[in-house]
């Protein structure tokens, strides 16, 4: 656990440092290379990491080897962009072995993108980057791309692309959602949330209620949801037959309730981009309300909760809030972030612990 603390506050801490002197001089060469430093510890600790992440064994073990030996030309265990990755990462490791374990520039490749995109993303729409970048790891999307790291990627691109929704650039959105799900299948999803602008012209308080209401009827709305998922995605069957943890579904709901209250309080009579900021937490509220009988939910919560990284820096830069008042609200959804971060990890979701690297294992 240290490792990710310590890999948490040093990539915050090296984004703190390049806030103060950008801050200073104005000068967006030192913001450059503040978001390029903050991105080595989370791209270093992801490429030395053995065994680590649920998926980490499949993919060495059983999808590397396929897509490699050729058996996977329909593209029917990964996507095609990915493989492309694992060609690339193989040629490195035929070349320039790293610490000569094999398949393991697959996996770094595979991080530069996930954080890469990312930060990127925080480059280009936010101004000061140490508040993002410590969302990145707290809201868990940073330690759970160590387990799903397909869509991990795709979910980046997303993240990066979602500076289209604001401007209304639906062609380059587009373009960017449809590169995202040639790496992971589940980005399809992405394309419909850019029509969520044509709804945030207006909320409404009624919306709070949805999810609460969802929460009652998940039971009822059981086996249609699956049903509907499977048919969806026939290869992802085994997600909807795994036992999780209902306490732990009800906690997460519980802490992304409480934050979508405050961004409803916060930007109900705000900008368009704040009204569609609260409108994807809703997305986001909702999902979680029917994960203790929708256990694919817990992957559709990875895809959207990285948007926190821009709806809190966005919270914290509004005028007509005082500035402790900002903070304590600020504060505050950071501790509950770090609660549900907390929650994820005590229930040993994604098998991140013990951490152990490639030179010690």
């Amino acid at each position: 656990m240290i490792v990710y603390i310590i890999t948490t506050l040093l990539a915050t801490g090296i984004a703190f440092t390049s806030d103060i002197l950008y801050k200073s001089t104005q000068n967006i060469s030192v913001k450059k290379i503040g978001i390029i430093i903050s991105a080595i510890p989370p791209i270093w600790v992801a490429s030395i990491r053995y065994n680590v992440g649920t998926d980490y064994i499949t993919y060495s073990n059983f999808q590397f080897p396929t897509v490699l030996s050729g058996q996977d030309k329909n593209f029917d265990l990964v996507e095609p962009l990915y493989q492309v990755i694992i060609y690339i990462g193989n040629f490195f490791d035929n070349n320039f072995m790293f610490y000569g374990y094999p398949y393991q520039w697959i996996f770094i490749l595979t991080h530069i993108l996930i954080v890469g995109f990312v930060f990127y993303g925080i480059y280009l729409q936010i101004e000061y980057i140490s508040l993002p970048i410590l969302l990145f790891f707290i809201s868990n999307f940073y330690f759970t791309s160590l387990n799903a790291m397909r869509q991990g990627i795709g979910i980046a691109i997303f993240f990066f692309a979602l500076q289209y929704i604001f401007s209304k650039d639906w062609k380059r959105y587009f373009f960017w959602c449809a590169i995202a799900t040639g790496f992971h299948i589940s980005s399809i999803m992405f394309f419909p949330i850019y029509f969520i602008t044509l709804f945030s012209k207006k909320v409404y308080a009624w919306t709070l209620c949805i999810p609460i209401f969802l929460l009652f009827i998940a039971n009822q709305l059981a086996p249609i949801l699956l049903k509907l998922a499977i048919n969806f995605s026939p290869k992802y069957v085994k997600y909807f037959i795994v036992d999780y943890n209902i306490g732990l579904s009800r906690s997460s709901f519980v802490v992304l309730l409480i934050i979508l209250l405050i961004f409803y309080f916060c930007f109900h009579n705000g900008s368009e981009r704040q009204k569609t900021l609260y409108i994807i937490q809703l997305l986001l509220t909702i999902i979680t309300s029917l994960g203790a009988v929708y256990p694919q939910s817990s992957r559709i919560v990875y895809s959207l909760l990285i948007t926190v990284c821009l709806s809190i820096p966005e919270l914290y830069k509004m005028s007509k809030y005082s500035k402790t008042t900002r903070f304590l609200i600020t504060s505050f959804l950071i501790i509950l972030l770090i609660i549900y971060c907390e929650i994820q990890f005590s229930a040993g979701r994604n098998e991140l612990l013990p951490f152990q690297n490639i030179g010690g294992k």
